[in-house]
């Protein structure tokens, strides 16, 4: 029978200046590297914010919102 093996999140969070999290986020460390949180970001309540991910500056989050390990939420111009 395989085992199943379970991998190591070394990585950090970093939540920058006026950030609001609501009641009841989870959110993940990064594998590697950081999950960051920018400026002025605004998080409901029941978001889960898996690993690695990056949320640009200013961005709101609905309630009840899954965001999946490694995805990028920013502008790009």
């Amino acid at each position: 029978m395989e085992k199943n093996l379970k991998v190591i999140h070394s990585g950090n969070v970093v939540i920058e200046d006026d950030v609001e999290i609501g009641s009841n986020c989870s959110i993940d460390r990064a594998t590697l590297g950081s999950t960051k949180i920018m400026n002025g970001v605004k998080i409901d309540n029941l978001v889960q914010i898996a690993h690695n991910v990056i949320i640009g500056k200013n961005t709101c989050i609905a309630a009840q919102v899954g965001i999946a390990g490694s995805t990028l939420l920013v502008v790009i111009v």
